[in-house]
């Protein structure tokens, strides 16, 4: 596009975006692991462990809300096997 701008093809260029050469970084306050706590023991206990999952091992609400409770094996530690195909 800039060879076409060059070239007066072009008034200017459609595709430039004013400030998108410029890196932006947002400063995200962490919280401390007594806070985590603090937090999950303040929601309702469903979400309790939703919350400890989100902090510890940096799960997406998506992650999160698509986890069954018969689809985790905490015994043999393979993943993906509904829990009655286990227990027979």
């Amino acid at each position: 596009m800039r060879a076409a701008v060059a070239d007066g093809c072009l008034m200017k260029s459609p595709v430039a975006v004013k400030g998108a050469a410029r890196e932006r970084t947002v400063q995200r306050c962490v919280p401390s692991v007594a806070e985590v706590e603090a937090l999950s023991k303040a929601v309702p206990e469903p979400f309790e462990v939703m919350v400890l999952l989100a902090a510890r091992c940096a799960m997406r609400f998506g992650e999160l809300a698509a986890l069954r409770r018969d689809r985790i094996d905490l015994v043999t530690e393979r993943p993906g096997r509904p829990f009655s195909e286990r227990v027979q």
